[in-house]
């Protein structure tokens, strides 16, 4: 093995034999070194928007081994955010409780509370909901035009 390769491999600290197979079936596995990390801190920690003045919080869900998860929890160690680690049980009370500044998650959660918001909505009267719904238009207006 060539000295660069075995440098390489010994850099390596994530291999994922079973990883998220998302919807596309079968698990995948990829190898990621340190750098790759570091390269996603460095560019990735700027769009996040994390305040180490303000102190920001995030809830956990996804598990630590999810590489999504893992390469958020880099960029928010590197700006001193607080973690608060939840579950599906009690991620609903822990969100209302610790209101975090930032929240990650796959799209499966944000369908699920989608879903229990729609379910609210219909029992609510008419106009509140011809009132949520011109708000949230405006919102998005608002977040396509900056």
């Amino acid at each position: 093995m060539r000295s660069s390769q075995a440098c390489a491999a010994k850099s390596a600290i994530a291999e994922a034999s079973s990883g998220c197979s998302g919807s596309s079936g079968s698990p995948k596995g990829v190898l990621l070194s340190h750098r790759n990390f570091l390269q996603n801190v460095s560019a990735n920690t700027p769009r996040i928007g994390l305040d180490p003045e303000r102190g920001d919080t995030t809830l956990v869900l996804l598990p630590p081994w999810h590489v999504f998860e893992r390469a958020f929890e880099f960029c928010a160690l590197s700006q001193g955010a607080t973690f608060v680690f939840s579950s599906i049980k009690s991620f609903s009370a822990d969100l209302e409780r610790e209101r975090p500044e930032v929240l990650i998650s796959v799209p499966r959660l944000w369908e699920s509370i989608y879903e229990k918001l729609g379910r609210h909505l219909a029992a609510q009267p008419r106009a509140r909901r011809v009132l949520f719904y011109r708000l949230v238009s405006l919102e998005r207006r608002h977040l396509i035009s900056t």
